[in-house]
């Protein structure tokens, strides 16, 4: 058994895949809830058959049928049979659609017949136990196929397992293929190539009257819109042979439709198997089809989700090289490769990190300024953690000797993070620092504030007093003057 799985992409949170898990939990629901009688009809049903001894009528007749139409030779004789041969046979009896169709016309056994009577009341009797199974009237048999059935049949399983493998292929694929497609083209070609796959099977194997259900021929239509979306990219699938030999290789995504087909046709054409290969096949033909045209036609394709991965893997080696050149002292042919990162992903913060520091070392002030204006942009201020941001400060000052070129709102939001962050050296630096330059500026009271509020939260009272004693003198009559004596009387302490 081989077994080939692509494992490029990994969910996102932040953009949930809705259908892919809505066309999952309706095919959960179907099968645990509107198919969770269909077990114990089966077994009324074949309870019946066999306490009645219809297989004592119908195989005989079986056996002889299939020895006139030149399919029975290799059968022995019937009373011959022992139970287990009488077991085997039987799926095939009543898996012939050419046979059943005659014997529903009592022209198997006939009306002439002795034992037709009895044997006509309890059929129509295990026929409407049948008949009221879920599966009965939703699957597709390509015998009698219907528009409802095309679709239908793809909601339907055979039991947990089937549910199980169907609905984990459903995801792999299918968060990938909503994202990158949009999600009303998604559902559209779900369902296209769930009845595309139908259709190829019925018209490939048209008298079939065993019922095809599952979700697996509009999956492997997923797989296939997969390839052709990727295309001649390289992505990673992992592979393993007959479960004892595991790996994982890159390779153009279009490699993998072949593969994926290659293996259907064996299935189909030199293994003996229950498995419905040929809807297999439908789907990936439409699959196939459905994403050329869509990527033909169209210019939905979300080619930076698709990337994404591949652009992060590039951009994480690039920086690594960039890196060793630093290690080894080589700042000039580590810069061009930090500045290449940047450019194509300016939200990088190692890469302008890396940056500050070859300016730093090669004491290149110009770009120094220049980095850290990006470094300590107000949102870069929000997203970094405060301990690294007061690192970086602490090198920024101590390589301009105190010459900042920062902004008003950046160091406002400095003062605030390393206050937040509980780094209260540089916070009270750049709010000592401000009262002395920018005192009646907005923001600059607020900041004294955060400071104390937050000096007091981690205990550290006798510090906030200090900071706060500023507070009071320099804004006695502020809000921000206010609530630092409310906190006071809420901790015990005199004001």
């Amino acid at each position: 058994m081989l077994i080939i799985i692509p494992f490029e992409k990994k969910p996102e949170l932040r953009n949930p895949p809705f259908l892919t898990i809505l066309l999952i939990l309706i095919n959960v629901i179907v099968y645990f809830g509107f198919q969770s009688g269909d077990d114990e009809l089966y077994e009324q049903a074949f309870a019946l058959y066999e306490n009645e001894k219809l297989y004592d009528i119908e195989l005989p007749r079986y056996i002889e049928w299939r020895r006139r139409h030149g399919r029975g030779e290799e059968l022995p004789d019937y009373e011959d049979m022992d139970e287990e041969e009488r077991m085997r046979l039987f799926p095939e009896m009543y898996n012939d659609g050419d046979f059943q169709t005659l014997l529903k016309a009592n022209l198997i056994v006939r009306p002439k017949d002795p034992e037709f009577q009895k044997w006509r009341e309890v059929r129509n009797r295990f026929d409407a136990i049948i008949s009221e199974t879920f599966i009965d009237k939703y699957s597709l048999k390509t015998r009698y196929p219907s528009t409802l059935t095309m679709f239908s049949h793809m909601f339907l399983h055979a039991n947990a397992e089937h549910l199980i493998s169907n609905m984990i292929f459903l995801f792999l694929f299918g968060f990938v293929v909503e994202i990158s497609m949009g999600r009303v083209a998604f559902l559209g070609a779900y369902l296209l190539a769930g009845l595309a796959s139908g259709l190829f099977y019925t018209f490939i194997d048209p008298g079939e009257i065993t019922p095809a259900i599952g979700a697996s021929g509009a999956v492997f239509g997923l797989a296939a819109m997969y390839t052709m979306l990727y295309g001649l990219r390289k992505i990673r699938f992992f592979y393993t042979i007959l479960f004892i030999y595991f790996d994982y290789v890159r390779a153009p995504a279009w490699l993998l439709l072949l593969a994926w087909l290659g293996l259907e046709l064996y299935r189909q054409f030199f293994t003996d198997t229950n498995i419905n290969n040929l809807a297999h096949i439908g789907g990936l033909l439409a699959g196939g089809v459905i994403a050329f045209i869509y990527k033909k036609f169209t210019s939905r394709v979300d080619y930076d989700y698709l990337e994404k991965e591949q652009r992060e893997e590039a951009r994480d080696t690039a920086l690594q090289e960039a890196l060793d050149h630093i290690g080894k002292m080589e700042f000039a042919r580590a810069k061009p490769i930090l500045e290449k990162i940047l450019r194509e992903h300016p939200e990088n913060y190692e890469a302008l990190h890396q940056l500050f520091n070859i300016a730093r070392f090669t004491r290149n002030i110009d770009e120094l300024h220049r980095h850290a204006q990006r470094l300590f942009s107000e949102d870069n201020v929000r997203r970094q953690p405060a301990r690294l941001l007061a690192t970086l400060f602490g090198d920024y000052l101590a390589a301009t000797g105190g010459g900042l070129k920062l902004s008003l709102r950046q160091m406002l939001a400095l003062a605030n993070s390393f206050s937040r962050g509980g780094e209260f050296e540089p916070a009270q630096k750049i709010v000592a620092g401000l009262l002395r330059s920018a005192g009646q500026q907005p923001g600059v009271v607020n900041a004294l504030s955060v400071l104390t509020s937050n000096l007091l939260r981690r205990g550290e009272v006798e510090h906030a007093k200090q900071v706060g004693r500023v507070l009071l003198e320099k804004y006695p009559d502020s809000n921000e003057a206010a609530l630092f004596k409310r906190e006071l009387v809420q901790i015990g302490q005199p004001v």
